[in-house]
C-alpha cells in the first residue's frame, strides 16, 4: 500500500524525519539523508517569497532585494532649493543634484522661490525599478516691460524702483525689467505744468504704461494803472491827473459837456513772445447813473501825459472800439474784454492804453459815472489789467 510522501516519517535517535522519496530507507544513512533534506528545505525556503517578508521592511540602501531607480534634478540657478516627495523625501539645492538607490515609484518635486525669478512649476513623474527620472526646474528672471509716453519732445524723467533708468522724448519702454513697484519723475520744462509722479506695480510678464503731459502753463498777473487821468469837454484845459476819481460823462446843454477818462498800463512785464489769453481791464465805479449806459474803450494812438492832458491836447484814438461794458445798478466793478490789444502790445506795438466814454454822448440828461483812480488809497479799488497768459 502507497504511502503519502507528505506524511511519510520516521523514527530514529535523531527524532522524527521526513522521507524523501526516491531515497530507500536506510538507517545507516540516515544522518546523511537528513543533512540532504534539510540542505533542499533551505533551498525551497530561500527562493520562495517568504524570504523576503522581512527585507522589505528596511531601507532600500541596505536591502539587496528592493526595487530602486535614480533621480536627477537639474536647475540654472545655484541658489534653488527643491523637495522631492514620494516613497521617499529628499531635499537639494544648486543647480546638479541625484539620488542613487531611490525606491521605486511616484515622485513630486516643489521648488522653492528666489526674488527676482519665476518659480519652476511643480513636476511629478514615477520611477521604475532600474529605471531613471531627471525633473528640470528652470528659474527665469522675473520681468516686465515698462513704457512712457508724453506729448513734448523735450520731456525726461526718471524711474526708480528694482531697477534705475532715465528717459527722454514722446515715446520710450524698456523691456525684460525687473518685477516690482516703479516711480517716474518728470522733468520740468519752463512755460509747462509738470506732470506729476506716478507709481505702478510690475508683474511677471505684464506691462505698465506711464503718460506725461505736459500742459502749457497759464500765467495770471494783475497789473497797476501806469497812468489815469480825467478829460472834460466842460473844463476843456483843466488837469485831473492827480484826482483819486475820474469820470464818464454824456451830457449836452446848449453845448457839449461830456467827459472821457484815459488808461495806461505796463505790459512789459509780461514776457515778449507770450500768447496772451485772456485780459480784462477793471474798473470799481464809487457812483452810477440811474439809468443803463453803454461805455466802450477806445485804444489811444498817442502818447499823453496824466500831469498835462486836458480835452483839449487829448490823444486821438482808434475809430473802432475795442470792447463794450454795461454800467452796473449800483456802484461797483465794471470789465471790458481787451485781450488783442494786449497781445499788440507784448507784441511789440505802441501802448498808450485806452479811452472809456459813453457810447452815446451828448444826451440831454446828464449820465456820469465815477472811477476810482491809482491815487485812491484802498488798492482792491483801483483800476487794474487781469492777464492770464502763456510763454509757449
Amino acid at each position: 500500500m502507497k504511502k503519502d510522501l507528505m506524511s511519510l516519517k520516521t523514527t530514529t535517535g535523531w527524532g522524527s524525519i521526513l522521507l524523501i522519496p526516491g531515497i530507500p530507507e536506510d538507517k545507516e544513512k540516515m544522518p546523511a539523508r537528513l543533512l540532504t533534506a534539510l540542505t533542499v528545505l533551505f533551498l525551497i525556503f530561500a527562493g520562495s517569497p517568504l524570504a523576503n517578508l522581512n527585507t522589505n521592511m528596511v531601507n532600500a540602501e541596505t536591502n539587496p532585494y528592493a526595487q530602486t531607480g535614480s533621480i536627477i534634478v537639474n536647475t540654472n540657478n545655484t541658489a534653488a532649493n527643491f523637495t522631492l516627495i514620494g516613497p521617499t523625501t529628499y531635499a537639494g539645492n544648486g543647480t546638479a543634484w541625484s539620488q542613487s538607490d531611490a525606491p521605486e515609484g511616484t515622485y513630486n518635486i516643489t521648488f522653492d522661490p528666489i526674488p527676482g525669478y519665476d518659480t519652476p512649476a511643480n513636476d511629478t513623474q514615477t520611477l521604475v525599478s532600474g529605471g531613471t527620472i531627471t525633473f528640470t526646474g528652470l528659474y527665469n528672471l522675473s520681468v516686465g516691460t515698462i513704457t512712457v509716453t508724453t506729448d513734448n519732445t523735450a520731456a525726461t524723467f526718471n524711474i526708480t524702483g528694482p531697477a534705475t533708468y532715465s528717459g527722454s522724448g514722446t515715446t520710450w519702454s524698456r523691456s525684460e525689467a525687473p518685477i516690482g513697484t516703479y516711480t517716474i519723475t518728470f522733468d520740468p520744462i519752463p512755460g509747462y505744468d509738470t506732470p506729476a509722479s506716478d507709481t505702478r506695480t510690475l508683474v511677471s510678464g505684464g506691462a505698465v504704461d506711464f503718460t506725461g503731459l505736459y500742459i502749457k502753463t497759464i500765467y495770471t498777473l494783475t497789473l497797476q494803472a501806469s497812468a489815469d487821468s480825467h478829460i472834460s469837454e466842460w473844463n476843456q484845459n483843466a488837469r485831473y491827473g492827480n484826482e483819486t476819481t475820474m469820470g464818464v460823462r454824456s451830457f449836452f446843454q446848449g453845448t457839449n459837456k461830456n467827459g472821457r477818462s484815459l488808461i495806461k498800463f505796463n505790459t512789459l512785464p509780461i514776457p515778449a513772445g507770450s500768447t496772451i489769453i485772456s485780459a480784462t481791464l477793471r474798473l470799481n465805479a464809487s457812483n452810477v447813473p440811474t439809468a443803463l449806459r453803454n461805455y466802450k474803450i477806445n485804444r489811444v494812438e498817442q502818447s499823453w501825459d496824466e500831469s498835462n492832458v486836458t480835452w483839449n491836447n487829448r490823444p486821438s484814438t482808434a475809430s473802432s472800439a475795442t470792447s463794450f461794458a454795461s454800467t452796473p445798478s449800483l456802484p461797483g466793478m465794471m470789465s471790458w474784454i481787451v485781450t488783442p490789444d494786449t497781445q499788440d502790445w507784448v507784441n511789440g506795438s505802441p501802448n498808450y492804453g485806452w479811452q472809456i466814454s459813453d457810447q452815446s454822448e451828448d444826451s440831454s440828461t446828464q449820465y456820469t459815472t465815477m472811477f476810482y483812480t491809482k491815487e485812491y488809497s484802498d488798492t482792491s479799488l483801483m483800476p487794474a489789467l487781469v492777464v492770464q497768459y502763456t510763454t509757449v
